[in-house]
């Protein structure tokens, strides 16, 4: 049985982290989802936060494209996402860099087996996802927010990959239906 206490870090490395005096924000950040979606629309009304400091946390080197172009010096261009794939299923060591950026969202990746902005979202979108399961998209080309509140850390059926894979399913399906609705 696991037992969780109000107010105590559930995530054992932010705990560890808190009891030693190192403060972060990875982990354990409790807000209702009212709460989430008032923060995440300020990105589309500067209420509550500055254009600037917005544009801050979005900025990002384009990894996307020097792994597109490291890659793409090996295989032909349109061969890229299957020898990727191929790469993996081989259990050859093989690393890229991930698309993330300050704040700790991803943005599209044309390599589809990195992606985890959803396939109907804008170019210009970014998606964070937790530890236990918690997600959001900003799709700011067409000003949507979609907010995934739950906790799959605690589902022991799956392994952690198929547990972040079946939120990037729910993601999908979600922009799928908004764009097909």
């Amino acid at each position: 049985m696991i037992i969780f206490i109000l107010g105590v870090i559930h995530d054992t490395k932010a705990r560890i982290a808190k009891e030693l005096g190192i403060y972060t924000g990875h982990a354990s950040i409790f807000i209702t989802g009212k709460d989430l979606l008032c923060f995440l629309e300020s990105f589309f009304n500067n209420k509550l936060l500055k254009k600037e400091t917005i544009d801050l946390m979005l900025k990002h080197k384009d990894i996307n494209k020097l792994n597109y172009d490291y890659l793409s010096k090996m295989t032909a261009e349109d061969e890229i996402n299957r020898m990727y794939e191929s790469v993996l299923k081989n259990d050859k060591v093989f690393y890229l860099p991930l698309t993330y950026n300050n704040m700790g969202t991803r943005y599209r990746n044309d390599i589809s087996i990195l992606n985890d902005v959803p396939n109907k979202a804008g170019n210009n979108s970014i998606t964070f996802s937790g530890y236990t399961g918690p997600s959001f998209t900003i799709d700011f080309d067409n000003e949507v927010i979609v907010i995934i509140m739950c906790n799959v850390m605690h589902n022991t059926t799956l392994n952690r990959k198929e547990r972040k894979q079946k939120s990037i399913e729910i993601m999908n399906n979600i922009f799928y239906n908004l764009h097909n609705s």
